[in-house]
C-alpha cells in the first residue's frame, strides 16, 4: 500500500483553473462536471500544507474559488428545489395522468 502524498503548497494556477472550470460547469448546469470538480477541490484542499503562507494573489484566487463554489452550491440547491416541485406536481396529478392513459388505451383499442 502506498503512503499518502506529502502535503504540497497550493498553486495559484491550480486554483484559478478550478475556479474557471467550476464557474463554467455551474453556468451550463453540468451537475456531473460540478461533482467531479467538487471532488478535485476536496482532494486539493486535503493535500495542502497547513503551514503554507498565502500570498495576496493566492488569497485572492482562493476567495474567487470560494465564491464560485458558493454559487455552485446555490445553483444545486435551486435545481433540487425545482425538481422537488416538479415531482410534487407530477405526483399530485397522478390520477389524471392514469385516467388519461387508460382512456387513450381504451380509445386506441376501439379503432
Amino acid at each position: 500500500m502506498r503512503a499518502p502524498a506529502p502535503p504540497q503548497p497550493l498553486q495559484i494556477a491550480q486554483v484559478m483553473d478550478m475556479t474557471s472550470r467550476l464557474a463554467q460547469a455551474t453556468r451550463v448546469r453540468d451537475w456531473q462536471g460540478m461533482h467531479v470538480i467538487d471532488c478535485e477541490l476536496a482532494a486539493l484542499l486535503t493535500a495542502v500544507r497547513a503551514d503554507q503562507r498565502w500570498s495576496p494573489e493566492l488569497h485572492q484566487a482562493m476567495t474567487a474559488l470560494r465564491s464560485a463554489h458558493l454559487e455552485a452550491m446555490l445553483q444545486c440547491a435551486m435545481a433540487s428545489e425545482e425538481m422537488a416541485t416538479h415531482l410534487t406536481t407530477t405526483l399530485s396529478n397522478k390520477e389524471g395522468w392514469m385516467a388519461y392513459a387508460a382512456n387513450s388505451d381504451w380509445n386506441g383499442s376501439q379503432a
